[in-house]
């Protein structure tokens, strides 16, 4: 059995943030080398007393593809004009200086944040995810997110339809497989409970809510959509072992190093260091299990029923520290036997809270 060769049913996956990627060869295409440039760009507006009163900021790609400049014009034409659209909506800044009233202290900035982030870059797909958040008062800000996947060869947006052999038996397929998910108990602790066959369909498989990452085809779930605030934004992924067997098309499959993000509770069955036995790997988020743990929660990593946090002290203070940190199969090196584990933290650093 290959090392890759992942039997448990149900996976939830992600991915990492990739900020590029080398293509490889694809069957009927020609070979590229597909590079992404990272742009920032931010505004304020403040009172006359000083106050900031709101923050407008982008994270966008500009791409370039090697050999092909064409393909490479269509993709940022198609950021450049959400780009524009976005910051057409001036509803927010404008709120802001009508709610700001100079004698009562404590306002907080409104905000209004358009984020890309890279999901896939090779010889076949370019993808992102893109996040629209703003906060204009309340407890929290509101965000969004879409997914844009394109063509690498022509610079077209791909169509859902487009994914399967068959169309039709590829959407059923697909839905059984979120339907599957939705049951489990890591994301219906997660949801208001278990959603109707049409709700999750309606928001699952609505406009631009789906990208194709590179461990899977990831649908996208809104916080609120199918949970509280608290669950935030729930995501959907199957990986290309299965949807191969759905019938996804040769030219959307990802041949690149394995990225498969683990979901809290779902165990996850690999070989991980070649020896032609899968290993079952488990991760989770748990509460009180350690008095000097923050904020009361720890994280634990077993591998075939053996906590791995009872053996590496470095490991154990981080998810003691980071409880929520996102482990992550990943195949550093793919010429070798060995599959390696990683964990993905957020430590926001210095008096602005940059998070890093």
């Amino acid at each position: 059995m290959k090392k890759h060769k992942i039997r448990t049913a149900l996976i939830a996956a992600a991915v990492m943030f990739l900020c590029n990627a080398c293509g490889g060869q694809a069957a009927d295409n020609q070979t590229c080398h597909v590079s992404i440039d990272w742009q920032t760009t931010e505004e304020c507006d403040t009172a006359e007393d000083g106050t900031v009163l709101f923050i407008g900021s982008l994270y966008y790609p500009i791409v370039a593809i090697e050999g092909n400049e064409e393909a490479a014009d269509k993709i940022n034409h198609d950021i450049q004009e959400r780009l524009a659209a976005f910051e057409q909506d001036t509803s927010v800044r404008e709120f802001a200086r009508e709610n700001y009233v100079p004698e009562n202290g404590g306002f907080i900035s409104y905000s209004q944040d358009f984020t890309f982030a890279s999901r896939r870059a090779d010889n076949n797909v370019i993808s992102f995810e893109a996040v629209y958040a703003f906060y204009s008062g309340g407890a929290h800000d509101n965000y969004t997110s879409i997914g844009l996947n394109y063509h690498t060869q022509t610079g077209e947006l791909i169509d859902f339809q487009e994914l399967g052999e068959n169309a039709d038996a590829f959407r059923v397929d697909t839905f059984a497989y979120n339907r599957a998910l939705a049951d489990t108990e890591p994301y219906l602790d997660r949801m208001y409970g278990s959603p109707s066959d049409e709700e999750l369909e309606s928001v699952l498989y609505g406009e631009d809510k789906w990208v194709l990452s590179t461990d899977g085809l990831t649908f996208i779930s809104d916080t609120y959509a199918l949970g509280p605030y608290s669950g935030g934004a729930i995501d959907f992924t199957i990986p290309y072992s299965e949807l191969e067997n759905m019938g996804l098309k040769e030219e959307y499959r990802y041949t690149g190093p394995l990225t498969l993000r683990l979901q809290d509770g779902l165990p996850v069955s690999m070989d991980l260091d070649g020896d032609g036995t899968e290993e079952t790997i488990l991760t989770d988020t748990i509460y009180g299990s350690r008095p000097d743990a923050k904020d009361e929660f720890s994280g634990y990593l077993l591998i075939n029923d053996t906590d791995v946090t009872n053996h590496n002290d470095e490991l154990a203070k981080l998810l003691l520290d980071f409880p929520w940190a996102q482990c992550v199969l990943y195949d550093l090196e793919p010429s070798d036997d060995t599959v390696e584990i990683a964990f993905i933290t957020t430590e926001y650093i210095g008096e602005e809270e940059t998070p890093l």
